[in-house]
């Protein structure tokens, strides 16, 4: 019994409460307790997702299923109701060719395949709405916004970086690592 010490005793009812919200629990049958129905989420049992409230949807099992967003184990062979996540795309998704917007507020938007804004001397093609800019080269100090120099100087053979927001100012961080040995020039680095 859940929620309770010892086993019980065979063919006797018992009250318990259910430890969270996500706990399989089972309310019903058959819609019956007809109070009971629709089954909100990790209750059960479900014939259809018509029993679900919302969104949810019907899990059903043969066995001892995993019920995705739902803790425990539940009854074995009876069903629940559980969160329906949508399922991911192989490739971006436009709305009737509109471009989609990155999560910025200075304009720029990305469109798929429109690769029409050359930068740093052609060494690269930006999306519409976007610039760049050149901070430093391997082996080459960074120039500060100073107009100062660093004092350490960019490492070679990047194989992992990152861009992360400043908190506070719009600006970014860049932040990359090199697997070589910190006498060729490796490390991790960020700007």
């Amino acid at each position: 019994v859940p929620g309770c010490l010892g086993a019980g005793t065979f063919g006797r009812d018992y009250c318990a409460s259910r430890p969270t919200a996500n706990t399989l629990f089972l309310k019903g049958d058959n819609r019956l307790p007809s109070a009971n129905f629709p089954l909100k989420l990790c209750e059960g049992d479900c014939d259809s997702n018509a029993d679900c409230v919302g969104t949810l949807a019907c899990f059903q099992r043969t066995g001892d299923e995993v019920i995705p967003g739902c803790d425990g184990a539940g009854t074995s062979g009876e069903d629940y109701c559980y969160p329906i996540s949508p399922q991911p795309t192989t490739s971006p998704t436009l709305e009737a060719g509109k471009p989609t917007p990155s999560p910025n507020d200075f304009g720029a938007t990305y469109v798929p395949g429109d690769l029409s804004v050359p930068c740093d001397n052609g060494m690269l093609t930006l999306s519409k709405g976007m610039n760049c800019a050149k901070l430093t080269s391997v082996g080459q100090p960074v120039q500060l916004s100073n107009g100062s120099f660093s004092s350490q100087t960019w490492h070679s053979r990047a194989d992992g970086a990152g861009v992360i927001p400043h908190p506070t100012d719009g600006g970014w961080y860049y932040v990359s690592n090199s697997e070589t040995s910190s006498s060729d020039g490796g490390g991790a680095g960020s700007l």
